[in-house]
C-alpha cells in the first residue's frame, strides 16, 4: 500500500447522546473516534439545484483512509474547518482500505430528520371589530395570506 496519496490528517467523530441526573436527554455531542491519515478525492460529479429562492450546489467526495471495521454511516469526518457527513463506507475485498463517500456537511442536514412543516397549511378564523360600526366580522385566512 502506498502512502503517499493519504496526505490530509482527518478526524472521525461520533455523535454522543448524554442524559442528564434526571434522565433527560442533553443536547448532541460529538466525541472524537480516531485521528488518521486520509485521501480526499471529490467526484466529477455534482449537482445544482433551487431550494427556495437560493440556488444550492452540492458536491460529492470520495475519503480513502487505511481499512477501518469501525466506521458507518451515522459518523462525520473532520479536516480543518470543513465537515463531511458519510453517506456509505466501502471496504475493498483485501481489507486493506476503506473508502467514506461523503457529502460537505451543513446544519440543515440534521434537521431533515425533523418533520417537515413547510407542506401544511393552517387556517384559522379571526374575529376583527368594525371600528366605524362596532360589528364583528370573522376572516378565514391561511398561511399563505390569501382569504
Amino acid at each position: 500500500m502506498r502512502i503517499g496519496p493519504y496526505r490530509h490528517r482527518v478526524q472521525i467523530m461520533y455523535r454522543t447522546q448524554d442524559v442528564d441526573d434526571y434522565g433527560a436527554p442533553l443536547p448532541d455531542g460529538w466525541e472524537l473516534l480516531a485521528t488518521v491519515w486520509a485521501a480526499i478525492e471529490p467526484l466529477k460529479r455534482g449537482r445544482e439545484y433551487f431550494r427556495g429562492d437560493q440556488e444550492q450546489t452540492e458536491a460529492t467526495y470520495d475519503i480513502r483512509m487505511r481499512y477501518r471495521e469501525d466506521l458507518d454511516a451515522k459518523m462525520h469526518i473532520w479536516h480543518g474547518d470543513v465537515k463531511y457527513n458519510i453517506e456509505a463506507v466501502l471496504q475493498d475485498n483485501r481489507c486493506r482500505e476503506t473508502i467514506a463517500r461523503c457529502r460537505l456537511w451543513s446544519f440543515e442536514q440534521d434537521e431533515q430528520s425533523a418533520p417537515d412543516t413547510s407542506t401544511t397549511t393552517d387556517t384559522t378564523t379571526t374575529t376583527d371589530t368594525d371600528t366605524d360600526t362596532g360589528t364583528d366580522t370573522d376572516t378565514d385566512t391561511d398561511s399563505e395570506g390569501g382569504l
